[in-house]
């Protein structure tokens, strides 16, 4: 009989650094994508059926990061944003089979629509990857 084995995920080990600064107070329904802008290959199919493969060189991703309009972090996002600075986007997942990565020279795409309503409410900030290779720190 194979072994049953179980695993736990933690979300507080999970942790999002933009130039060293510890991101905190994401939404109640959080989640941290980060995803590849491109496909790895592009496939094509000759009319006589022959597959045909395109290695697709570009390895910029986008990372969506959902705060809580009262983290404390955002106006410190927002300056990166408004002043259009690069800085180093890290995310370090310690749960089981976690995946860490990190890169320079990140962006601010754009900054999130300022609202207020009548509770706290989310907010997402969206970081271009300009060389995402999913690989482990």
């Amino acid at each position: 009989m194979p072994e049953k084995k179980t695993y736990t995920y933690d979300p507080d080990k999970v942790i999002i650094q933009l130039n060293g600064v510890y991101l905190t107070g994401f939404s109640d329904d959080a989640k941290i994508t980060v995803e590849k802008n491109a496909d790895n290959v592009i496939p094509k199919v000759g009319v006589d059926g022959s597959v045909h493969y395109t290695l697709n060189h570009d390895e910029t991703a986008k990372a969506k990061l959902p705060l809580m309009s009262t983290s404390p972090q955002i106006p410190y996002i927002a300056e990166l944003a408004d002043n259009k600075v690069e800085f180093n986007f890290t995310m370090v997942d310690m749960n089981d089979n976690g995946r860490n990565f990190s890169c320079d020279e990140c962006r601010i795409i754009k900054s999130p629509d300022y609202s207020r309503k009548k509770e706290a409410e989310g907010v997402e900030f969206e970081v271009f990857i300009p060389f995402f290779y999913n690989k482990s720190l």
